[in-house]
């Protein structure tokens, strides 16, 4: 299958200049060797998959966007390719195998959870530094001491949610999400009298916030879908077998 939108967009051949061009490669396995690549233009206007070097099939946005295309790889395991957009309209890759996400790829939940861990840790240290410094250089008062508490909470909080604590998870982000509100609501300078100005800081407060919640619920979502997949097979009990010889069996 080959979807190009003209001589323009095509992919270069082997050995041909490469600008504009991104090549991705991922593991089919976990652990495993990157054998599958991606490759495609800035624009997305022609999608090319490889494995092992032996090429599968090209796409192109369109058709990766309504549903994406399947491959059936050699062991007869199911290659499914993708794209879903963002908040911000930017498409994203997403590869599975027989439906478990490919490490590394969009719907990876490791990847996903550390992507979310990433603001939260961010917040905590910058709140952790501006505490410190202010402690030590300073006069400080005691919503200080408050934000250096926060900050280490938040760290800690995160580093839980790395070791697959959903509860963790679940308290850093609202933390983080509350906090992050009032820091830009007490920054913004909002004035209702003066109507752009008004505007512009709620779009901001709607555009960061809609951002941040929504890196965060995805790795509220990633911790589940862990402990989903590490939880042990528990297989029901079986059902107890009398020997005939069994005076009391009947």
């Amino acid at each position: 299958m080959s979807l190009t939108n003209g001589p323009a967009d095509a992919l270069p051949v082997a050995g041909a200049y490469n600008f504009g061009v991104i090549t991705k490669r991922y593991p089919i396995e976990p652990h495993g060797r990157k054998l599958l690549s991606v490759r495609r233009t800035q624009t997305w206007s022609e999608i090319v998959v490889r494995i092992g070097g032996r090429e599968l099939g090209r796409s192109d946005r369109e058709a990766l966007l309504n549903g994406g295309v399947e491959y059936t790889l050699r062991d007869h395991t199911v290659l499914r390719v993708w794209l879903e957009l963002d908040p911000r309209g930017n498409p994203m890759l997403f590869l599975t195998r027989n439906g478990m996400p490919l490490p590394g790829s969009e719907g990876d939940p490791v990847r996903i959870l550390f992507t979310a861990l990433i603001l939260i840790w961010m917040f905590a240290t910058l709140q952790i530094i501006f505490a410190a410094s202010v402690i030590c250089f300073g006069r400080p008062e005691e919503i200080i001491y408050v934000n250096l508490a926060a900050g280490l909470i938040l760290a800690v909080l995160g580093i839980l949610a790395w070791r697959r604590s959903l509860v963790a998870m679940v308290i850093a982000s609202l933390l983080c999400f509350s906090e992050l509100g009032l820091l830009l609501v007490s920054q913004g300078g909002i004035d209702a009298t003066n109507i752009w100005l008004l505007t512009t800081n709620i779009w901001r407060l709607v555009l960061v916030l809609g951002i941040s919640g929504w890196l965060l619920w995805r790795g509220i979502v990633a911790v589940d879908d862990l402990k989903a997949i590490t939880l042990p097979i528990r297989h029901p009990p079986q059902p107890l077998h009398h020997d005939s010889t069994d005076p009391g069996s009947s």
